[in-house]
């Protein structure tokens, strides 16, 4: 890594968006790396959104991952970064990207915060709205076949139950064989209680037959009488008793 690249993640880590941009001015890569993780990642990473502004501005990628396929979106989103992680996304992030364990920005917003206080899984369904309004899918499975909402009840975060279920997360879903976010959470009543009863416990809705004694007629225009198939029986009044 050069002098000036250096100087870079200097000026992102002291927030220093006027240095970043003359760097960036004199020619320095917007997707200057140290070990493996780019300017911009370390700019989600050191929360200073005003300095990943201006590198993606700049040019910088908005999808280049570190080894293990961590994106600047995906950080967004785990940390709850609602604003720059719109920015990223309107500015070319990918809305499929996955890290290495198959977990999409919906998976890290999960992992990333328990949402204990009311605060805290309000913002988390803030960022899944968000989210789900920008074209990331909130029910893709990873590669253990496990959706965000079945990682949820694994790691017990009941905001971002809540807030997946409300988003239309579906409890019941599963690859065959495997445990449903219904079945994970069998030993918790509030859980169950948020998903409310399985779609197959849900009776269909009884059809109600009106009896009437007015005669139904049935007018059939002179033009389409020829043209009824041989054998049809043209009914022009009948009753119902």
């Amino acid at each position: 890594m050069s002098l000036n690249s250096e100087g870079v993640f200097e000026a992102v880590k002291a927030g220093r968006a006027d240095v970043l941009s003359s760097l960036l001015e004199r020619g320095v890569d917007p997707d200057s790396t140290r070990v493996d993780i780019s300017a911009l990642m370390f700019a989600v990473l050191e929360r200073r959104a005003d300095c990943a502004r201006v590198l993606i501005n700049a040019g910088a990628d908005p999808d280049q991952p570190n080894e293990m396929g961590w994106t600047p979106m995906l950080e967004a989103a785990r940390t709850g970064q609602d604003d720059l992680l719109s920015f990223l996304i309107e500015h070319g992030a990918s809305l499929t990207t996955v890290d290495r364990r198959g977990e999409t920005a919906s998976h890290a917003v999960v992992r990333g915060r328990r949402g204990d206080s009311k605060e805290e899984a309000a913002a988390i369904a803030a960022t899944l709205a968000l989210l789900a309004q920008r074209g990331v899918s909130l029910f893709l499975a990873n590669r253990k076949g496990l959706t965000p909402l079945m990682l949820a009840v694994d790691l017990n975060r009941m905001g971002a139950v809540s807030a997946l279920v409300a988003l239309g997360a579906d409890p019941d879903q599963a690859r065959p064989g495997q445990p449903s976010a219904r079945d994970r959470a069998s030993n918790s009543p509030d859980m169950l209680a948020l998903f409310g009863p399985p779609k197959s416990a849900v009776l269909p809705p009884v059809p109600v037959v009106v009896k009437t004694s007015a005669p139904v007629v049935n007018v059939i225009p002179a033009s389409q009488e020829q043209a009824s198939p041989p054998g049809l029986t043209r009914i022009t009044k009948r009753s119902h008793r």
